[in-house]
């Protein structure tokens, strides 16, 4: 290494060092690096997932799914050297994506990190300062679009017998789609031709 190479490395850590005395901010680096283990990202990632996937619908744990792999594809270094840099631009590089689904990602990334931290494979006061950059933003929902009369009843007069219970579920009761799947695979609707809705 030449000298301007070394004077600049110089300067460059003297900088991120932000006044502290230098050889105390290698201890220091040391000492954050000894007390948690290396495991890479997607390992974690998977560890969170696997402990979790038990409690959510299923819904929830196929968008759950689906998205995993985008998030550890992007991280691909050990979770105890992520940086807000890094997720500053995994989350730039979802601008095309709506606020809803970046969302997603935040409350993903959000339990990998805290997962990680509980198991010290993330030191606790970097997983907070990262847990900043993770809170939700503003997404509103855009109003729905309500069927004319004769869209609903053109739908209900050209359903299949497995769509038309779906339809029917939807527009008369108001009942969310996770729900009408939930009930139309129940024995009570095969069996009886009928299933009590709570409201």
């Amino acid at each position: 290494q030449n000298l301007l190479s070394i004077v600049q490395r110089y300067l460059a850590f003297e900088c991120e060092a932000e006044g502290m005395d230098i050889f105390m901010a290698i201890a220091q680096f040391k000492l954050s690096r000894t007390c948690v283990q290396a495991v890479p990202f997607k390992q974690a990632a998977q560890g969170w997932f696997d402990s979790r996937k038990g409690r959510w619908a299923d819904d929830t744990f196929k968008e759950k799914q689906k998205r995993l792999p985008k998030v550890t594809n992007a991280f691909q270094i050990d979770v105890c050297d992520i940086t807000h840099e890094a997720i500053e631009l995994f989350f730039k590089n979802l601008q095309l994506l709506s606020p809803k689904t970046r969302n997603h990602f935040r409350e993903i990334l959000r339990g990998i990190l805290g997962y990680s931290v509980d198991r010290e494979w993330l030191e606790h006061d970097r997983g907070k300062r990262l847990d900043t950059l993770l809170k939700s933003e503003s997404a509103p929902s855009a109003a729905p679009k309500i069927l004319t009369l004769r869209e609903f009843t053109y739908l209900l007069e050209n359903a299949d017998h497995e769509l038309l219970p779906i339809i029917a579920l939807g527009g008369f009761a108001g009942i969310r789609p996770a729900e009408i799947r939930k009930h139309t695979e129940e024995s009570d609707l095969r069996m009886l031709g009928r299933f009590t809705i709570n409201m």
